[in-house]
Order: structure tokens, then sequence, then C-alpha cells
């Protein structure tokens, strides 16, 4: 079943999702295998919507996760070791799965390196930031 058949308008040109490309299914299997736990939901996301940049400018989807090292020094994302970032707000905030909670949404605050949950599940995430944009 297709749980985000009510974004897919939003791909069209003009809309928020323009700019996005759906993940290839090999690319989403290569995901589960590394990642054996990622919530369904985000990887739907990625087969169904994709990936790429939330209206202009505003946010950007990534097509997979990043470890906190491949962002932050190594001293920086040791405090992040529990974190998987699939997104930011291209000034600094990332959002990404808390792998040790429930693979709950949280930000980085890139300030002070902090994290904080802001959503259950990855689609009540995105359909917020879609309410903002």
């Amino acid at each position: 079943m297709a749980i985000y058949n009510d974004l897919l308008a939003d791909t069209q040109p003009g809309g928020r999702l323009e700019r996005f490309e759906k993940v290839e299914s090999s690319e989403v299997e290569k995901l589960k295998s590394i990642y054996p736990n990622l919530p369904e939901d985000y990887l739907s996301f990625l087969e169904e919507v994709g990936n790429g940049e939330i209206g202009n400018a505003a946010y950007m989807i990534y097509n997979g996760v990043l470890s906190p090292d491949e962002i932050y020094d190594e001293t920086t994302a040791e405090s992040l070791s529990d974190i998987l970032i699939f997104g930011d707000d291209m000034q600094g905030f990332c959002s990404g799965f808390d792998v040790e909670h429930g693979w709950s949404v949280v930000e980085v605050d890139p300030i002070d390196v902090s994290y904080r949950k802001t959503f259950d599940c990855f689609s009540d995430f995105v359909r917020d930031k879609l309410k903002l944009i």
C-alpha cells in the first residue's frame, strides 16, 4: 500500500517536491541490508516520493542516511553515535533517527550539537515539514 499517495501531486512541476527524485528499489534494498531496522515509512518515502529539496532551499532529504562522522568532527560524531541523519535545513540543523529510542525522529542543534526528539515517526515529520513550506 502506498502511504504517500497524498504527496505525489507535490512532485509535479510547481509542487513543493518538484525537485525530488525517486530512489531506486535496489538502493532502498541496500539501505535495508546495512540498516535492517530503518523505519518502513522512511523507506517507503524514498521509493514513492524520493529525495531532494523541499521548496526553495527550505529542507533537504538525502537519498539515504549518514552516520554522524560523515558530517561532524570525531568528538562531535561520538556524542551523536546513536543518530542516523537523513536530512538538513541547509542552515546547520540536521534531522535523523535515534536508533536507541524507537527510531524516533530527532533534530540536531548545530550550536551545542545536542539533539531532541521531534516526532515519533518519519511520516509525521515529513508531513509537518510540508505544512511549514
